[in-house]
């Protein structure tokens, strides 16, 4: 199937958004927050009811960047299963993670409840399906870690209502789902109600550290604030201490209607390599089914429509009764190594700023969970999950998780010593783009439908990783540290926080002295 809007997700073409303005003249507050999803909202409302002066800042609009293309799954079940958390950390650890997700679960439905916001929410369970090729011990070694660390509501038990066979499934009650904008949107409307001030269309582009510190925008606006948050989904603040520790990987949703009652309300996950998630949603009249799943790191793979079709070839397995896809879209998740995301001080910073990233595939949760702690810190009121989740801390047992993500990054590095995948920009598609090398220079070249070609640098300015083009998304992916840009090379995803450099291709071969940085002390066989 061809589509004409090939990445809108569902709640995007649903709600209607309130407009903010870009910012427009310099000013000061106690907290600035960079980003306004999730976690920027919601440390937002927490902080405005706090009393606090809050200004919120976001290059693009509202919810615009991974929140709208999350599935918003309310669930406290995670990636990374609670039996290796408790290997990681230790029971005790372990039962403070359980009780800070429950608590995240509760405390949206608190918020939605209070506040009063209209975003379909409703409780539903939740449900960890059996693999294929996984076996049934794995579901009772999971639901006995998640006993002994307070999970008093999960059970067992087994359905055939996915497939001809019976699935086991471990259950969670009382979880949730909703439309995650309409959410957002109660959220700013408070913000704005308590004295807050959000900003869209407004990229911050310098920050520098001090008490106070000062923010720099690209339209030379200057923000003086006590506190900064960076909200940005992935810390581009950081050039390499808290990439290191985590992972970017793309993942990919369709949509399409389904009649009444063919899926029960819940939200039900899987426990595959890639894994896959389905939930239903409401719009209008209509039932839509929103599968996901068919993870890959960002900038590692070579057909991304290949990955939309063994998705839908595991939704039809599971919902023969599937209509056509109406919509597809992908999202951006970070893998910490350790399982856990990174909440709080920003250790590259200065004390007053502070991070939050590394969500995996829980990005709801813990995006209110970050916010609550951030809260907290800046407060001053004692939060007992701001150690667990501490970006400065130390997990000795996944070293060797941490080392072979570090690897597969160096080696993305290696793309500087080989070839382009055309020689001239006449090879290239209308409406595609590829890397044309010139020695060891490297161009990433996009030539539209009309035939208009655009040169840039190939070299991510984040780290000086060698991007790949994208041809579902149509955009430039960084394969090192997960920094995205459009067809034309503006920013769109962290930790890059410039856009490629533009420039024309030449004969010229370039020598290794003018290699960027990283690569002067890289082996050519990395």
């Amino acid at each position: 199937m061809t589509f004409s809007r090939p990445s809108t997700p569902l709640w995007d073409d649903s709600t209607a958004m309130p407009e903010f303005q870009p910012l427009a003249t310099n000013t000061s507050c106690e907290v600035a927050i960079v980003g306004a999803g999730i976690t920027g909202l919601t440390a937002g409302y927490y902080l405005a009811k706090e009393g606090k002066e809050v200004l919120i800042l976001d290059d693009g609009a509202l919810g615009g960047g991974q929140t709208k293309r999350t599935t918003a799954h309310i669930t406290s079940f995670l990636d990374r299963r609670y039996e290796e958390l408790v290997r990681i950390f230790g029971e005790a650890k372990a039962t403070k993670i359980a009780a800070s997700q429950m608590e995240a679960v509760s405390e949206i439905g608190h918020i939605v409840a209070l506040e009063r916001i209209d975003c379909d929410y409703s409780h539903v369970d939740a449900f960890l399906l059996l693999g294929q090729q996984d076996k049934t011990e794995t579901l009772f070694q999971e639901m006995q870690a998640m006993q002994n660390i307070g999970f008093n509501n999960v059970v067992f038990g087994e359905t055939s209502l996915w497939s001809h066979r019976e699935i086991p499934y471990l259950m969670l009650n009382h979880q949730a789902q909703f439309d995650v904008l309409k959410y957002l949107y109660g959220l700013a409307a408070r913000i704005t109600e308590l004295g807050g001030r959000i900003y869209s269309g407004t990229h911050v582009s310098g920050f520098e550290k001090g008490q106070p510190a000062k923010l720099t925008t690209a339209n030379d606006r200057e923000i003086i604030a006590n506190n900064v948050i960076v909200a940005t989904h992935s810390p581009i603040t950081d050039l390499i201490s808290i990439h290191t520790k985590q992972t970017a990987y793309r993942t990919y949703v369709i949509a399409g209607q389904v009649e009444q009652d063919v899926i029960p309300p819940g939200l039900y996950m899987d426990t595959e390599d890639p894994y896959h998630y389905i939930r239903s949603a409401q719009k209008g009249d209509k039932i839509y089914a929103i599968i996901g799943g068919e993870d890959h790191r960002t900038g590692q793979e070579s057909d991304y429509d290949e990955r939309y079709n063994k998705l839908e070839a595991w939704a039809r397995m599971m919902l023969p009764q599937l209509g056509p896809i109406e919509y597809r879209w992908s999202g951006q998740i970070y893998e910490p190594v350790d399982g856990l995301p990174f909440i709080g001080r920003d250790p590259g910073q200065s004390e007053n700023f502070y991070v939050a990233t590394g969500y995996s595939g829980s990005g709801i949760t813990n995006g209110t969970l970050a916010a609550k702690i951030i809260c907290d810190q800046i407060v001053g009121r004692e939060n007992i999950y701001s150690e667990i989740y501490d970006p400065s801390r130390k997990t000795a047992a996944t070293l060797s998780e941490y080392l072979k993500e570090n690897v597969n990054s160096v080696a993305q590095y290696s793309k500087y010593f080989s070839g382009g995948q055309v020689e001239s920009a006449e090879e290239i598609p209308p409406g595609e783009g590829a890397i044309i090398a010139r020695g060891v220079q490297h161009f990433a070249v996009y030539k539209d439908a009309n035939g208009v070609v655009v040169e840039c640098s190939a070299v991510c300015p984040h780290a000086k990783g060698i991007v790949c083009w994208n041809s579902a998304e149509k955009t430039w992916d960084c394969p090192a540290h997960g920094s995205r840009f459009d067809c034309t090379g503006e920013v769109i995803d962290g930790p890059a926080n410039s856009d490629l450099e533009a420039k024309q291709m030449t004969g010229d071969q370039e020598d290794f002295r003018q290699m960027p940085l990283p690569l002067k002390n890289l082996d050519q066989t990395a």
